[in-house]
């Protein structure tokens, strides 16, 4: 029998039995369309983490101020001999002390009680941040509107300021920023710049914190430090100092040489760490991948349900069409022709199965996307495995009933009513 005409044949039979042809086939698609959705979820939390750490930077090494906890009083005082935190300092030593760096950036976050103008429609106040100039070649920020800061605005601490566009429409709403006024709390700062919008807004990735740089305005890191004093003793200097590096093969050595020079110069004093988002995002994929797998074994399950019910629709159809079969070995049918006809039922059944559970695949991921907010995105390779895996389960499955009815003994099925 030729492939075309056991297909035909194949489509015929099913039709005769509409209702359980379409019961069966449910079992398929929505094991196909599971895989899918569940795929989609993974692929889009590995884009998100990846384009939040590549915000960050896999070129970066970035050394952020913390906490030290735990200790009385004495061993806070023996801290703040030691060491005073996170400074400027620092950053001037790992330039000089480390071969390799194209930048070193440094940043503190203000604590600002007033800023005028007000954000507009009663929106939340722009964060106010001061960086130094190295700052905008290191932490991946972008000036697009007039310039950034250069050496003479650190040397004077002059009052000027940068904004982020999502900080400019804030602030001023779709009118020209660059030359305009900013006060913040009683100092009045010039706008001489607009930087690149790099986030959709904020995001955290575990090990990092992400803010919202397109909300912020910027400071010379030396008119922040003197016009914005520090309220409480011991607080650091900087709360980030971030290290362009060449290559990211040199991401991991840069990182540690630069955790034993802190170690060295604070007196062993755990108060910073060092983060490496090239690091951050190896451990995510590979969590990720993880996950992917669980998800796959899970959404497979039913697949796997959907073979069976396969099997057991084409083995009563075996069943029922006995006397059939006897017919068509009489007339010169071959044990091979019997097996096809059988087993093109089968694949038809998973093939429409696949065929509808992606496109329910893809209602799942948009609606999954729409109702919870989570980033999702089906991977071509998520949907060719799904179909590929719904076929072979169709043709598995239908193998061991249209080998049953190949095997049959003609005379045999004959005598059957």
């Amino acid at each position: 029998m030729r492939p075309r005409d056991a297909a035909l044949e194949a489509l015929a039979g099913l039709a005769l039995h509409k209702l359980r042809t379409g019961l069966t086939t449910l079992g398929v698609l929505f094991g196909v369309a599971a895989v899918i959705a569940m795929q989609s979820i993974g692929e889009g939390a590995r884009r998100e983490a990846e384009a939040m750490l590549a915000l960050a930077g896999l070129t970066r090494v970035i050394v952020q101020a913390v906490e030290v906890e735990g200790g009385g009083p004495a061993q806070v005082e023996e801290n703040l001999r030691k060491s005073r935190g996170l400074r400027v300092e620092d950053a001037e030593a790992l330039r000089a002390a480390i071969p390799g760096v194209v930048a070193v950036g440094g940043r503190k976050t203000l604590k600002v009680e007033d800023l005028l103008p007000h954000a507009l429609d009663g929106g939340k106040a722009p964060q106010v941040v001061g960086v130094d100039r190295r700052y905008f070649e290191s932490g991946g920020v972008r000036v697009v509107e007039g310039r950034g800061f250069d050496a003479l605005d650190e040397k004077d601490a002059a009052a000027v300021c940068v904004l982020g566009q999502g900080a400019k429409r804030r602030l001023f709403g779709g009118a020209p920023a660059v030359g305009r006024q900013v006060r913040i709390d009683q100092t009045w700062c010039t706008v001489v710049g607009v930087v690149a919008e790099p986030t959709r807004g904020e995001t955290q990735v575990p090990g990092l914190d992400l803010a919202d740089r397109n909300a912020e305005v910027y400071l010379p890191l030396t008119a922040a430090l003197r016009r914005f004093p520090a309220d409480e003793e011991g607080e650091p200097e900087v709360d980030e100092i971030v290290l362009d590096v060449r290559s990211p093969e040199a991401v991991t050595g840069v990182a540690e040489v630069a955790e034993r020079a802190l170690a060295r110069l604070h007196g062993g004093v755990p108060d910073f760490r060092v983060v490496v988002p090239l690091k951050l995002l190896r451990q995510s994929e590979e969590t990720q991948r993880l996950f992917n797998w669980v998800m796959a074994l899970i959404a497979g399950i039913s697949l796997l349900v959907g073979g069976i019910g396969i099997m057991n629709v084409t083995l009563s159809t075996v069943m029922e069409r006995t006397r059939e079969i006897g017919v068509r070995r009489a007339l010169g049918a071959t044990r091979g022709d019997v097996s096809a006809l059988f087993l093109a039922e089968a694949a038809a059944i998973s093939l429409l199965g696949g065929l509808l559970g992606i496109g329910l695949g893809f209602a799942a991921s948009l609606g999954i996307a729409a109702y919870t907010g989570w980033r999702t995105a089906v991977a071509p390779g998520a949907v060719a495995a799904a179909f590929a895996i719904s076929v072979a389960v169709g043709l598995l499955s239908g193998w061991w009933p249209a080998r049953q009815a190949a095997r049959l003994d003609p005379i045999e099925a004959l005598r059957r009513d």
